[in-house]
């Protein structure tokens, strides 16, 4: 049975860095790539459920119809909020990042020599969130059917104790309360 690759979306209107990305990310066999030029094309397309959204800071320079990059992060969330939003930029500003980090980004990349790198950096660090996070989930049922069956058995002792069912060591019957 062939694994379902993970879906990550790329937003991005400058077509020479595209063009890289999937250079870069060609021969990866894990993950499904998605371009788009536009962020509403990518918006249309969240009931897919992205892992991810890596989304250019900088869309609105080259087309001024587009949205700022944080109100697609903000409608992304709220469409989507399990979908981590990467934004990468030419401009190397902690200001932009921090922004972006405040508003519920994941990451802030810096287009450069190392980005395709730190890309697949944050891929793995995206990817594992999302086990530990599904780990934690699994404890936590864990947790609660144990609980339950606990408390199950120690009621059922409690009525068969009341009840004059249980015997002590010596052989009688325990008294109840």
């Amino acid at each position: 049975m062939a694994l379902r690759k993970k879906l990550i979306f790329i937003v991005e209107n400058d077509h020479f860095h595209e063009e890289l990305i999937h250079q870069n990310f060609d021969k990866d066999t894990h993950h499904e790539f998605v371009y788009f030029e536009h962020s509403q094309d990518c918006l249309d397309q969240l009931h897919r459920h992205p892992m991810a959204v890596f989304i250019d800071y900088d869309l609105r320079m080259l087309d001024s119809n587009e949205m700022d990059a944080l109100s697609i992060l903000d409608k992304i969330k709220r469409l989507e909020h399990h979908t981590e939003v990467v934004f990468f930029s030419g401009r190397e500003s902690i200001e932009l990042a921090q922004a972006a980090l405040r508003h519920g980004a994941f990451d802030y990349l810096v287009i450069n020599d190392y980005q395709y790198i730190r890309m697949k950096h944050v891929i793995r660090n995206i990817e594992k969130k999302i086990h530990d996070k599904q780990a934690l989930k699994k404890a936590k049922r864990f947790k609660i059917i144990f609980y339950t069956v606990t408390i199950v058995y120690i009621i059922a002792l409690v009525v068969l104790w009341r009840m004059g069912l249980l015997k002590s060591n010596s052989g009688t019957f325990m008294e109840p309360w």
